[in-house]
């Protein structure tokens, strides 16, 4: 029914461009959108490309920038919420999720940091807050995780060694250090995948519930609560 849906959507939007210049602006409640965000098909029937430079700026000025050229599927967010809330292309949150995917490429912050970005990015979009949160407790639970690690070594080999099947994010860069006697050091920063957990329909309609229960009753589940029990 997902794979239904995309299809439809690509085939409807083949050889129009699409684009969120025109949305009605809303109140920034966390951060802000840098650009306009422009998307077409890529034509492979999955990917979207990026037609201008697009970014996003969170509260603790972490900035993810989609530049052209980008090609994003919409991976970073996982496909069991695709029934309930709609392709990532679709809806208020397709900002969010362009640059969601940009923070699970490029692993520039750890994946709790990437995650809640994803969160004050559908705020500031206009995404209602209970389906934010939704997301945001899909993402955290069965979204991609990794581990960010610097290593520093004498020579390229010690490097590698020290990386073993760790993933170069950026260059390999060298310095020199003086406690070394203006020695040579090599650098780079990398990272972990790490295994993350596999939603289920249950499990999101178990949460869906409780978000609207807590809901009505006046005490809303807060990120905190989300984050505490998403962690592991």
């Amino acid at each position: 029914m997902c794979r239904l849906r995309v299809a439809l959507f690509f085939i409807a939007l083949f050889l129009l461009p699409i684009s969120w210049a025109g949305q009605t602006p809303v109140s920034h409640t966390y951060g802000k959108f840098r650009g306009h965000l422009r998307l077409e098909p890529t034509g492979d029937g999955v990917n979207m490309k990026v037609l201008e430079r697009f970014s996003y700026i969170d509260t603790e000025r972490r900035s993810l920038e989609a530049a052209p050229g980008f090609k994003t599927d919409g991976a970073s967010i996982p496909r069991i919420l695709w029934t309930p809330i709609g392709s990532p292309f679709t809806g208020k949150y397709v900002k969010a999720a362009v640059i969601h995917d940009v923070g699970c490429v490029t692993h520039k912050y750890t994946w709790q940091e990437t995650h809640r970005m994803f969160y004050e990015a559908m705020i500031d979009s206009g995404v209602d807050d209970k389906y934010a949160k939704l997301l945001y407790f899909g993402v955290r639970f069965g979204g991609p995780r990794w581990s960010l690690k610097t290593a520093e070594a004498r020579t390229l080999d010690d490097l590698k060694d020290e990386i073993r099947d760790g993933i170069i994010v950026g260059n390999i860069e060298k310095k020199t250090t003086p406690a070394l006697g203006g020695g040579v050091t090599y650098f780079a920063h990398f990272y972990v995948p790490l295994s993350s957990h596999t939603l289920t329909e249950q499990e999101i309609q178990e949460f869906q519930d409780e978000l609207d229960g807590r809901s009505l009753s006046g005490t809303a589940m807060t990120l905190t609560e989300i984050d505490a029990r998403t962690e592991n």
